[in-house]
């Protein structure tokens, strides 16, 4: 149904959009304004933004057709509406587009920050892959936090764009990031709900919004406590900032590829009945109680459930393969990476010159490429081109060619997962406080 609808027949319409919206802002844009007044756009930003208030508040009125049960938390009344809904919500996306426009042929250059433009390009593009391939009632929610947040946000633009004399009804500036993270917070909250209450909702769309949402979390307070907080301290250097910032941002990086080492290594278990499995666990835990009592109960069950996982659930045919007869080799490469990066490295080079690692940078970024290019070709060729489905796709555990291939490729995967921890090594090696 919605293929014959506008920009949604193919990806291509969207991302010309994103792609020129990017290169605008970040290059074309600032070249044409370097030697150009700012332009004045009063009262263009007054009818914009009053505009964006009307329009958030029209989105945010489409949940009172939204019906409200214990687990299926908000649900339309036809799934055609869901559809709609979402459609009004990605041209919302894409119309808010303008802002960062607004902003360079303002030459507030200090506003288009990497948050500012990681934040609007995503969410152009995940509201499109939302609506085209996993429409949901989780998204309806989100829609509905965000289109009320942005009620208050373009109020306040709407407001700081009548003049000077109307600022002081802005005293709740500082606040604004502050509702964000609530926001963002409340989403998550209703994330994991959905996944506890076990409703009936896709689970491939609730772990990508949870992923997109933690990344929004951290990016957003990180901004927040650089700006209201860092930002302000005089006696801090600005190198200093930097530093603080790039560190944090080596830490996420970091954090998310452990994450995914510990997702990778779990093509390891076989794919359960998930209310079979919450069965088990109940009843080692009534079994540990009535043989053990408290606490030891307890270790003794999730020893037990351990040890059943891997004798009886895992997926035995990538159990002689490198690295996957048990977790142990996994978490002792990752605990001795950890080691080194942020203990032994260090120390090791805190009275030492750094290495001068050109040629070797060279050789190990071309490596990276050459290999990502590979998996990418194989992920398609596997059958995400032409085989697969985008929306469900059931785990194909036979020894039949395709399916071992597909296996094969995640372990791949697995391994360039590895290979990455040489990024923060070299880090390490050249003094570099910095990640990006």
């Amino acid at each position: 149904m919605v293929d014959t609808w506008p920009l949604m027949e193919s990806p291509g319409p969207m991302l010309c959009i994103v792609g020129a919206y990017l290169l605008f802002v970040l290059k074309v844009g600032p070249k044409m304004m370097e030697k150009r007044p700012a332009f004045e756009l009063n009262a263009v930003m007054i009818g914009y933004n009053a505009f964006q208030v009307l329009f958030s508040i029209w989105l945010t009125t489409l949940v009172s057709l939204i019906f409200y049960s214990p687990c299926n938390l908000f649900h339309y009344l036809k799934t055609g509406k869901i559809s709609r809904g979402a459609w009004w919500y990605f041209f919302a996306k894409v119309i808010e587009l303008l802002d960062t426009v607004f902003f360079v042929l303002r030459k507030k250059q200090n506003q288009i920050t990497f948050l500012h433009v990681f934040h609007h390009s995503t969410t152009a593009v995940f509201s499109w892959c939302y609506l085209k391939f996993l429409p949901g009632e989780q998204g309806i929610v989100i829609g509905f936090l965000n289109s009320t947040v942005h009620i208050i946000m373009y109020s306040y633009y709407l407001i700081a764009a009548l003049g000077p004399k109307y600022r002081k009804y802005i005293w709740w500036k500082k606040y604004m990031t502050w509702i964000q993270l609530m926001q963002f917070g409340l989403m998550l909250v209703y994330l994991v709900l959905t996944l506890i209450m076990d409703c009936r909702t896709s689970k491939a769309l609730t772990y990508f919004f949870t992923t997109i949402v933690i990344i929004f979390i951290y990016l957003f307070s990180d901004f927040y406590h650089f700006f209201f907080f860092t930002y302000h301290v005089p006696s801090i250097t600005t190198s200093v900032v930097h530093q603080n910032r790039g560190n944090r941002r080596a830490m996420l990086y970091n954090v998310i590829r452990l994450r995914i080492l510990i997702i990778i290594q779990c093509i390891k278990i076989r794919k359960v009945g998930e209310g079979h499995f919450r069965n088990i666990v109940q009843q080692k835990i009534c079994d540990s109680n009535r043989t053990f009592g408290g606490a030891q109960g307890l270790v003794r069950m999730a020893l037990d459930q351990y040890t059943e996982i891997l004798t009886t659930v895992s997926d035995p045919r990538v159990s002689d393969w490198p690295l996957m007869d048990s977790p142990v080799p996994t978490i002792l490469i990752v605990l001795l990476y950890l080691y080194g990066v942020v203990i032994f490295g260090p120390r090791m080079m805190a009275n030492r010159k750094p290495y001068k690692l050109r040629g070797v940078l060279v050789a190990y970024n071309a490596f990276q490429v050459v290999f990502s290019l590979g998996m990418m070709y194989e992920h398609l060729m596997s059958g995400w081109l032409l085989d697969y489905s985008y929306k469900c796709q059931p785990v194909d555990y036979s020894h039949n060619p395709s399916a071992l291939r597909m296996a094969n490729l995640c372990w791949w995967y697995f391994i360039s997962k590895f290979t990455e921890f040489a990024d923060t090594v070299r880090f390490i090696f050249i003094n570099s406080h910095t990640c990006y």
